[in-house]
């Protein structure tokens, strides 16, 4: 039990706190404290603390042992020295959290991989260093056996030797350190199987048979086979070795072998595979055979093949096999049946893990066959059981609590049964419940730090502090809650059963990482935390009392004491008259956190006041002053009262303060600020400012929605006051509530309600407003009474439709107008009635021979006056006086019926009468009058005579063909003609396009938009609503050719002042273009739009200038004239020439694609065949705004 003594005994030895600038480091400082207590149990954990980090601490302690009559005390004196770090923070280092630790690893031997690693990754700050255990020992990191990387570890040339064993990685900065689980280093190998010769088994037909594996030494998983001869040979090629010479260099040996491939003969084999007769245990490796029959015989090897996983074990798969075991059938005969044998059973009492998966074997000798069963006692097999094909297997996967008990497989055949037990008890690994976290507690604290976890069998505790083992002692949790005792120490655990770490009194040097670890015989798990231990002496900097307090006279003021200091501090006041507290003044309360309430100021109460916080590490004052005012209080509160809706109102408040105060008005509405003032807002006021002692409160134009309790406050800087009334404001009513819906019927139903409230203006009267399920728009509703006065509380609602789906709500209103609406009596249903609307739109027509179809349109939802609508119809020959069918359609949304009349006698297009009417739930609604119908008819059977085709243009063609007869159509009828049509080329994949001609009498039709010069292919058919009938023959007919599309090319002009002579090229048409017959020129003055032609056969021609050009009587003036020139064909005119434009000159020309000259007063122009002269360029840039139209 530790005692603290009295402080003064500590500063009565001299031994104050005190504080000194360090000469050396500058704006630092020491700190340095010392505590002297008792302690019947010495001294644990006392050390040194390193001082190399800012905001560090030192911890010396010192004990001197006293021996009494009973017990032996220590007296412990412990000093601690701290610097702090001007703005430092040791807060922000973070310690070691690990983020994926080691993991087992199977390494096999033989593999090509040369290096195994185990992967240790951690975060922390200041950054980590790792180092890395193997069975407890440092493992030298030399790069030559062993190699880190970032944190992980790489083992070279792995060992099963010297390698083996269990591996921890350590995580370290300048917070502490956490280790890693453990991982484990295994090696997988596999002998070969022993050479010697096996014996052979003798066994009789039907008898059973066990053949025994016997596999060679081994580590790792393995799989079993077998493997059986079937006594044929087969040649193939096989590699044979010559071993050479072994050389050793070192530690390593090297082999070298010549190889060469040899044909040689080897005998053939098959696996055995599992099934209801035969069975390879995968724990024994042994190969099971219920009864043996003749094709058993044989040579039999067991396979064992290497499994080995993991990050080095991929990929290795080593295989023996063993010297064949020959399998004899003995002569005497077929052994009898007899009962099952189980063999390969499992144990009677089976541990599985949590999470694993739990694989049991069984299978039975017998004849005839067994047939294997499993069950489990009180219940089905787990849901996540699977069972093999033959039944020998029980698998369950990730095995759970719940799937413990007692399992029994069962072998039964004709002579009898067996079976065999296990009880599976299911185990767990620890989990964690609570989980360690951070903690941060004062110096000489207790701590109890909470450390749970689950597990089965439940798990044992361990704690680590930074990576090394925590020396504890295990109390109860009766004793738990003491802080010491002379049988547990300063350090313990609470029970086997929590875990919780309990550490009390907390030291300096207490301060690590910790963790703790949960484990049982299937596994462990640990949590790391840090520990924060503080410990600090009183200080108030940044935490003064305020210099000073202004509280008003009978009021209720604090005066904040909030000293840093760790452990917390015991805090005293004085004041004026001395000590201050509830012991002198009932008025005076000093609060948990060490503060000071006054419950009334009185004016006495002025004057200076101390706080003085203490701990064990020393103690420190802080001084302020309190200032007594007067109170300020309301002298004239708001008056609200009633206001007309749209009227102005206004709220005045008055208030007293004390005079050295400044004070401020503040409005508020159903305790809600308003934000006064600003222009565009509604509410305004007017104060007299800051110094005043009123404010008006302004409202203009009031609704009902500002009716409520209004609260004027007047602010000081030490106090308010606060006067409230009530603004009532009449208007339109509030909405009636409680709308409900009774009495309904098929036209009617009774509204009730409740009236909201009046605002202060008497309702006149209630309106009824009705909206269907369908509808967007509210409507006023019929009533009885018409008009609802205002002191009625209901009303009927008529004129409804029946069957309809609608809601309701209430308008009130006054002399203010209406009221918002009430909220909708929510949809209900009048009651249903016979439909009395007859559907519309009878008619029909159409369909196939012999149909009859009518058709007709759904009548409207609203309109069903019921449930369940459908239809009736009615209908008979219009020829004869027959009796009416009738015919029920179920479905409301029906629009078309089709009768299927008797083929051997009913006739196309017979006429028909049909009604319709509807009927519901309720009953039948009228007949509609009788509509003429006709049933369908057939196709047309005959096809057009004399049909044939002409070419009109290049994409033109007119058909023309020989109208139907009536004679020949006898009672068919046709609604008009189609005709198909298509290139021959395209025959007769071809697209076809139809085109038809409605009227059983046109007998002609023009085909337009066609290619040039194509041969197409025409057909005709008749066609009437049953379709169409057979085409008559086809028609080919051969669009004409199209004009040439070459423009002439110009190749010179010429003028003599009198004419222009010009020439051009023969246009020579292309294969699918029409002969030229001539060229046509056409010829005008620049800026003149009449146009003038002239036809000529010739690739020449001479045209007059015209008066005013530059010709006779012009004196050589006159305007350019432009030509062009297009081909002609029997087609019509091909494309146009380039424009070409003859200067006004008296005497020039042109001449495209030779030389420009002058001689003998004429002028030529030419220019080479490839090119354009200046003048080409600026003709073209004439014409191109000149046209011909």
């Amino acid at each position: 039990m530790n005692r603290p003594l009295e402080r003064t005994s500590l500063l009565s030895r001299g031994v104050p706190c005190f504080s000194h600038t360090s000469p050396v480091i500058k704006h630092r400082k020491y700190c340095v404290c010392c505590v002297l207590y008792l302690t019947d149990d010495g001294v644990d954990d006392a050390g040194d603390c390193d001082d190399d980090e800012e905001g560090s601490s030192t911890v010396m302690e010192r004990t001197l042992k006293m021996s009494g009559p009973h017990t032996a005390w220590w007296i412990v004196l412990t000093c601690v020295s701290w610097r702090h770090a001007a703005g430092g923070d040791s807060h922000g280092d973070v310690g070691p959290a690990f983020l994926e630790e080691p993991q087992d690893v199977v390494y096999s031997v033989g593999s090509k991989t040369d290096r195994v690693s185990f992967r240790c990754l951690a975060s922390g700050s200041p950054p980590l260093t790792h180092r890395w255990y193997r069975d407890g020992s440092l493992v030298p990191v030399d790069g030559v056996k062993f190699r880190a990387i970032e944190g992980s570890l790489e083992v070279l040339g792995p060992d099963p030797r010297t390698d083996a064993g269990r591996y921890r990685c350590r995580a370290t900065n300048g917070v502490g350190s956490v280790v890693s689980g453990e991982a484990r280093l295994k090696f997988a190998y596999l002998h070969a199987f022993s050479r010697q010769a096996r014996g052979a088994v003798a066994v009789r037909g039907g008898q059973g048979v066990v053949m025994i594996c016997a596999p060679p030494p081994h580590a790792g998983e393995v799989s079993y086979s077998w493997l059986k001869s079937t006594g044929r040979r087969r040649r193939t090629r096989v590699r044979s070795g010559t071993a050479g010479k072994r050389e050793r260099e070192g530690a390593a040996a090297a082999a070298a072998a010549m190889e060469e491939e040899a044909e040689e003969e080897v005998e053939e084999e098959v696996e055995v595979l599992s099934d209801g007769r035969r069975f390879v245990s995968q724990l024994t490796g042994n190969l099971y055979i219920t009864r043996v029959e003749g094709t058993d015989a044989g040579r039999y090897s067991c396979v064992v093949r290497s499994k080995a996983r993991g990050e080095h074990g991929a990929g290795v798969d080593r295989v023996e096999r063993s010297p064949p075991t020959p399998l004899l059938l003995r002569p005497g005969g077929v052994m009898g049946a007899y009962e099952p044998r189980i063999e390969a059973t499992f144990p009677s009492k089976i541990i599985a893990v949590q999470g694993h998966n739990l694989k049991l074997e069984c299978f039975a000798l017998g004849n005839p066959v067994p047939r294997l069963s499993w069950s489990r006692a009180g219940g089905e097999l787990p849901p996540s059981a699977r069972l093999s094909e033959s039944g020998s297997l029980l698998e369950i996967r990730e095995v759970r609590e719940s799937d413990g008990g007692t399992y029994t497989c069962s072998a039964r055949n004709a002579a009898g049964g067996n079976a065999a037990n296990g009880t599976v008890t299911v185990r767990a690994a620890p989990r964690w419940l609570l989980p360690l976290r951070d903690a941060e507690l004062g110096v000489h604290e207790a701590l109890r730090w909470p450390c749970r976890a689950s597990g089965s069998p439940a798990p044992s505790y361990a704690w680590l502090k930074n990576g090394s083992p925590l020396a504890t002692t295990t109390t109860t949790s009766s004793s738990a809650t003491t802080s010491s005792s002379s049988a547990h120490g300063r350090v313990r655990v609470a029970s086997h059963a929590s875990g919780d770490l309990l550490v009390s009194p907390l030291l300096l040097s207490d301060a690590a990482m910790y963790q703790c670890v949960a484990s049982n015989s299937f596994g462990s798990v640990t949590s790391a935390a840090r520990l924060r231990v503080s410990g600090s002496v009183p200080d108030f900097v940044g935490h003064e009392l305020p210099a000073e307090t202004v509280a008003v006279r009978g009021g209720r003021t604090v005066i904040p004491c909030r000293p840093r200091a760790w452990p917390a501090p015991r805090v005293t006041w004085s004041g004026p008259s001395g000590t201050v507290g509830p012991s002198a003044s009932p008025r005076l309360h000093v609060l948990e956190d060490g503060s000071l309430m006054f419950a009334s100021v009185a004016s006495g109460d002025a004057g200076s006041y101390s706080c003085t916080a203490h701990n064990v590490l020393g103690q420190a004052q802080s001084a302020g002053k309190l200032t007594v005012k007067e109170a300020t209080r309301i002298t004239a509160a708001p008056s609200g009262g009633l206001v007309a809706f749209g009227h102005r109102a206004v709220l005045s408040c008055r208030a007293s303060h004390d005079p050295s105060l400044r004070v401020a008005f503040l409005w508020s509405r159903g305790g809600h600020h308003l934000a006064l003032g600003g222009s565009g807002r509604r509410e305004q006021f007017t104060h007299a400012g800051m110094g005043s002692s009123a404010s008006d409160l302004v409202l203009k134009s009031v609704s009902p929605a500002d009716s409520g309790a209004y609260s004027c406050t007047a602010h000081t800087d030490v106090d308010s006051a606060t006067a409230s009334t009530w603004l009532n404001v009449t208007g339109p009513p509030d909405p009636p509530h409680s709308v409900v819906a009774t009495d309904v019927t098929t036209t009617s139903v009774s509204l009730s309600w409740v009236p909201g409230f009046d605002n202060y203006s008497p309702a006149r009267a209630h309106r009824v407003e009705g909206r269907c399920s369908h509808c967007d728009r509210w409507t006023t509703a019929t009533t009885e009474p018409a008009i609802v006065a205002a002191d009625r509380r209901g009303a009927r609602v008529t004129g409804l439709t029946p069957w309809t789906e609608a809601e309701f709500r209430v308008v009130s209103s006054n002399a203010h107008g209406d009221g918002a609406p009430s909220a909708s009596s929510g949809f209900l249903h009048t009651l249903p009635t016979a439909p009395v609307v007859i559907p519309e739109g009878l008619s029909g027509g159409g369909g196939s021979h012999p149909e009859l179809v009518i058709t007709w349109k759904p009548v409207e939802r609203h309109l069903h006056f019921g449930p369940n609508l459908g239809y009736v119809l009615a209908f008979r020959e219009n020829a004869t006086a027959s009796l009416w069918r009738h015919v029920t359609v179920p479905a409301w949304n029906a629009s078309r019926y089709s009768h299927h009349r008797p083929a051997a006698t009913a006739r196309p297009f017979e006429a028909f009468l049909v009604r319709i009417r509807a009927f519901n739930g309720a009953g039948e609604g009228p007949f509609s009058n009788a509509t003429l119908v006709h049933s369908a008819e057939r196709a047309p059977t005959v096809a057009p005579l004399g049909v044939r085709a002409r070419a009109l243009s290049s994409s033109e063609v007119e058909v023309a063909w020989q109208a139907l007869p009536p004679a020949l159509l006898g009672e068919q009828r046709i609604d008009g003609y189609e005709v198909a049509y298509r290139r021959s080329v395209d025959a007769p994949k071809g697209a076809t396009t139809l085109l038809r001609t409605p009227g059983g009498t046109k007998d002609r039709v023009r085909l337009l938009g066609l290619r040039e010069h194509a041969e197409y292919e025409v057909t005709v058919r008749a066609f009437n609503g049953a379709g169409t009938g057979p085409s008559g023959a086809a028609s080919l007919v051969t669009t004409r050719k199209a004009p040439p599309s070459k423009p002439p090319r110009i190749t010179q002009w010429r003028t003599d002042g009198v004419h222009v002579t010009l020439s051009w090229e023969h246009v020579a048409p292309l294969d699918n273009e029409s002969a030229v017959t001539g060229y046509k020129v056409r010829y005008r003055s620049l800026g003149q739009t009449g146009a003038r032609e002239l036809l000529t056969n010739e690739t020449r021609v001479e045209i007059p200038l015209p008066l005013g050009s530059g010709g006779r009587g012009s004196g050589g003036v006159g305007a350019a004239l432009v030509v062009e020139v297009r081909a002609c064909s029997a087609e019509g005119e091909g494309s146009a020439s380039t424009q070409v434009r003859v200067p006004h000159k008296a005497s020039s020309g042109m001449k495209l694609g030779g030389s420009f000259s002058s001689a003998g007063g004429k002028a030529m122009m030419t220019t080479s065949p490839w090119g354009l002269t200046l003048i080409d360029v600026a003709l073209a840039s004439l014409l191109a705004r000149a046209s011909f139209s």
